[in-house]
Formats: C-alpha cells, sequence, structure tokens
C-alpha cells in the first residue's frame, strides 16, 4: 500500500508534480509493479485529484479518511478492508526507489 496526500506543508501536490513526463505517483507505482514480488499494488489516498489521476492510470487506487494523521494511519485503514499475511507499506514521495530495490528488501525480510 502507498499513502499519498496533496496537502503538505513544504510542498503541495508533491504526488502529482511531472517527473520526466510522469506523475511522482505514477513512478512510485510503477517502481512497485515491477519488482512482481508483490501480490497487489494499492494507493490509499484522501484526495479526489490523486484519486482520478491514479483511476485514469489505471493504478489501483482506494480512498482513505482525511483523519489519517500520518502514512501509516492511512495504510491501516486501507489495510481493513485486505485479506493478506503480509503488508508492506512504500512512500509516496520516493521515485528513486527502483524495483530491485523492492525486491532486495523484500526477499531479505523472508529470510
Amino acid at each position: 500500500i502507498i499513502p499519498v496526500r496533496y496537502q503538505s506543508s513544504r510542498f503541495p501536490g508533491k504526488p502529482l508534480a511531472e517527473i520526466n513526463g510522469e506523475s511522482m505517483i505514477s513512478h512510485v507505482y510503477n517502481n512497485a509493479i515491477k519488482a512482481e514480488l508483490l501480490d497487489d499494488v494499492i494507493i490509499a489516498t484522501d484526495d479526489e485529484r490523486i484519486y482520478d489521476h491514479c483511476q485514469g492510470k489505471n493504478m489501483k487506487v482506494v480512498y482513505t479518511s482525511k483523519d489519517c494523521k500520518n502514512g501509516s494511519e492511512r495504510v491501516a485503514e486501507a489495510a481493513e478492508n485486505i485479506k493478506l499475511d503480509y503488508i508492506f507499506e512504500m512512500q509516496g514521495d520516493q521515485p528513486l526507489v527502483k524495483q530491485n530495490i523492492i525486491k532486495d528488501f523484500l526477499n531479505d525480510s523472508r529470510k
């Protein structure tokens, strides 16, 4: 689950900022998909602009409450309806975390 919010005190709208022609959240989501070790990749947001953007890019996205105080609370709320043994939280503002880093982390955590 990738928690994403629009409001940020330092850079509002950061998830939708373009990097080389793609939004930051698109880069993060696509890197997670390419890791191929995840059963599903889900964006969790409270913002309609992010929700609409993700749907338009065929990313799996769910709404969460605006009451979430941080990304971990957003992930916990989104995870309430998911039946999996493990949930991996990946930050929505880390477009440089490539699939090999995700694979290495997940493989190491299984040991």
